[in-house]
């Protein structure tokens, strides 16, 4: 079984010293061995590099471990990573996760009998520090249906990415399709959308791997309840604002290159593409421009996403954002 696919591992680090080898024996225990596991590390500060090569000496796959002189950050450190694999397939790793004894065996069932799929990846349990599980999966973290993947719609890419890079296991061509990638894209994530526009992408509805919650994640998924959410926003407003605008010129950025790429015609976008990019200009200028009075009507927001309450929620959420960065609600004070 997989005689013909050479396999690669693929795991950045940064200051990952605490439970970089867990996450290295997790993957020495797999049930099928990766041919290569391929380690660059961002310039750590911390002993992250020996803890690394105390536990791949002597191991029998190939290991490349390359170190970056400076940081260069995690998106540039992947890309640099990416092309330093030479698999078949490619597994993306994290650095402080720990992986099911059978993710690379599934993964590889799952793409062998899937042949048109480029990407597949699966829900991850979340878990504490020491591994104990949470009560809650990413996916459903995130509120993913993965039956909806299965029917070919898309559309929830439009509003987010349910893609962890942890997860993902992939056909080297993807690298060559995904290049370059677009500098304000999650990696992941490009990597997905990349894949949907040449053959789809399969989610697996099983949890194999265990993702860490440390509150050092890049990227991590939120377990606190709706009343909890709603008062940290209250008491701390600036960051969750911060980010909204943020992530609306960001979510401008990924689209715009993705447009730029594709065309007008993407299959998972409930509007034609043109349309969607000036939808995201028009939000990012009212807030580069401070022009609360021009954002986007409530049909266009209904207009350009499938799920109509998610519509609703950035309408609201847009027009909050003005009121609390411009201050106008102090004068109720």
């Amino acid at each position: 079984m997989f005689h013909k696919n050479k396999i690669s591992v693929v795991l950045c680090t940064y200051n990952g010293e605490k439970y970089i080898a867990d996450q290295l024996e997790s993957i020495k225990k797999q049930t099928v061995q990766p041919d290569e596991i391929v380690i660059i590390d961002d310039a750590s500060k911390d002993n992250t590099v020996q803890r690394v090569q105390e536990v791949v000496s002597g191991w029998r796959n190939k290991v490349v471990l390359l170190i970056n002189d400076v940081n260069i950050g995690y998106k540039k450190n992947f890309a640099r990573a990416l092309q330093n694999a030479t698999g078949d397939i490619v597994f993306l790793s994290d650095q402080d996760d720990w992986w099911e004894s059978t993710k690379i065996e599934k993964q590889m069932i799952a793409l062998e009998q899937h042949p048109q799929i480029l990407l597949c990846f699966h829900d991850a349990l979340l878990v504490d520090a020491k591994l104990n599980s949470l009560g809650i999966t990413f996916w459903k973290s995130l509120k993913f249906i993965p039956i909806s993947f299965k029917k070919n719609d898309y559309s929830r890419f439009s509003i987010d990415s349910m893609v962890q890079g942890c997860s993902c296991a992939f056909r080297r061509e993807l690298i060559n399709i995904s290049f370059p990638f677009c500098e304000e894209a999650h990696h992941d994530e490009w990597l997905a959308m990349n894949a949907v526009m040449h053959g789809g992408i399969l989610p697996i509805n099983e949890c194999l791997l265990r993702y860490r919650q440390t509150g050092n994640n890049t990227l991590g998924a939120s377990v606190e309840g709706t009343y909890n959410k709603i008062l940290k926003w209250i008491n701390n407003i600036e960051d969750p604002m911060n980010r909204h605008i943020k992530n609306i010129y960001r979510k401008y950025e990924v689209w715009n290159a993705f447009i730029e790429k594709y065309g007008n015609k993407i299959p998972f976008l409930k509007m034609n593409g043109a349309d969607y990019r000036a939808f995201l200009k028009k939000r990012k200028y009212c807030f580069e421009k401070n022009k609360y009075w021009r954002l986007p009507s409530i049909f266009l927001y209904l207009n350009a996403y499938s799920d109509r309450m998610f519509a609703i929620k950035m309408y609201i959420k847009d027009r909050l954002m003005f009121l609390f960065r411009d201050g106008y609600l102090k004068s109720f004070h």
